[in-house]
């Protein structure tokens, strides 16, 4: 009997500590090492640019690029018009880039042609600049050596009732929703 106790007791200790673990996954505190002020225009940046993907609205994308000098918007658009269609970003983690004082945001994306429910682990690569952001567009990561670079393959729940309260419209939610598993 005494083992029985001791096991109910573990497992409550693992259950209650996993469940404190997924408090920082929450959407709201993704974005809490951005200074107030820019927060919420990064948010609504990051989703203007995956709404503009999405729907292949190349000219908004580009507008909310940090511009390459030797690309043109006409050579960009004609770039991306041979890209997989985005369907989904799930953002997941920021990481805060010294060198240039930028933000690398990584999550989950899927695009056309990728199976229900999975798909790769990407980033955004977010740039603060006379008082907006510049981002890059949703880039595939590649793993690997120099020999064989390789996506690494994530998936992406279906949204569920309680994850649309999150952000300011249904799309936003589904952005800002960073629960993904990664493979």
């Amino acid at each position: 009997m005494n083992y029985l106790i001791r096991f109910s007791l573990a497992l409550l200790m693992v259950t209650a500590t996993v469940g404190r673990q997924g408090v920082g996954d929450r959407p709201e505190n993704l974005y809490q090492e951005i200074p107030g002020q820019q927060r919420e225009l990064l948010k609504q940046t990051l989703n203007k640019l995956v709404e503009s993907e999405k729907s292949r609205d190349w000219k908004s994308v580009y507008a909310l690029l940090a511009k390459q000098p030797t690309e043109t918007e006409d050579s960009f658009v004609s770039k991306m018009k041979r890209t997989h269609a985005l369907l989904e970003f799930r953002p997941s983690k920021l990481t805060f880039m010294p060198p240039d004082s930028s933000w690398d945001i990584k999550g989950c994306a899927s695009f056309k042609g990728d199976r229900a429910g999975r798909g790769r682990v990407a980033s955004v690569h977010a740039h603060w600049v006379d008082s907006q952001w510049y981002l890059s567009p949703v880039v595939v990561d590649l793993f690997g050596s120099e020999k064989k670079m390789t996506p690494r393959e994530c998936s992406i729940p279906k949204a569920t009732p309680t994850s649309m309260t999150h952000g300011n419209s249904s799309s936003a939610s589904a952005i800002f929703s960073p629960m993904f598993t990664m493979r």
